[in-house]
């Protein structure tokens, strides 16, 4: 939450991009959507906003969900702080038009697994998907950072019978911008709050970030979103 404060979402996107595929998803207006790892409820909130819809977001973090009331005041979102999976099992089959898991797609799973595994449990459950997280470009950045490489989920929506609607990839450029307003944030609040007994883990967050041997696999990240 403190890397991110400064941020529009919790994800390199902007909100133009996630426009864009919010529309090209079009949950009818009234319908109920699902974000699962929703954090702030920032998607959440968006789609409450803009398509009308009744919005539950799902984040395990009690502190992200306090950090999300405010967010949608005045909006019909529900605010729902469990687990992403155990918690699929309380909704109904058919029941959404729209199921997200952006940029928290590895709480089923490292690598193009978790990606495949988040898509089947979110397929019985609505008609439309919208799944996002980091990609690699190469093997070996994929096994650095233990993500999906983007070619292995050329077959994503094919595995459920469905087709892609819209997509997004952001390269390692807007990954590393990210990254580094992240890291900044939490810098900032190091120096601030000297004696913040998290500081220990963030100095070494911090120094992984920019840690040499893994400039080459940083170069090979990516963001890809699909609507499916």
């Amino acid at each position: 939450l403190i890397g991110h404060a400064a941020l529009p979402f919790m994800c390199p996107l902007e909100e133009r991009e996630l426009v864009t595929l919010l529309d090209a998803a079009a949950p009818p207006r009234g319908s109920a959507t699902l974000d699962l790892g929703g954090g702030r409820a920032d998607l959440s909130a968006l789609l409450a906003r803009r398509h009308g819809v009744r919005a539950a977001s799902v984040d395990r973090s009690a502190q992200a969900t306090e950090a999300a009331r405010a967010r949608v005041a005045g909006l019909d979102v529900t605010l729902v702080t469990a687990d992403a999976r155990p918690h699929l099992a309380s909704v109904a089959p058919r029941s959404l038009s729209l199921a997200s898991c952006l940029g928290a797609v590895h709480c089923f799973g490292v690598g193009a697994e978790g990606w495949h595994l988040a898509v089947r449990a979110l397929d019985g459950l609505s008609e439309r998907l919208l799944v996002g997280d980091l990609v690699a470009t190469t093997r070996e950045a994929a096994e650095a950072f233990e993500v999906a490489e983007l070619a292995q989920l050329t077959e994503l929506a094919e595995s459920v019978r469905r087709t892609i609607r819209a997509s997004l990839v952001l390269d390692a450029a807007r990954v590393r911008a990210y990254e580094r307003a992240w890291c900044a944030s939490v810098a900032a609040h190091v120096e601030a709050h000297p004696s913040d007994p998290r500081n220990a883990w963030a100095r070494t967050r911090l120094a992984w970030a920019e840690e040499p041997s893994l400039e080459a696999a940083r170069n090979a990240l990516g963001f890809a979103v699909f609507v499916i």
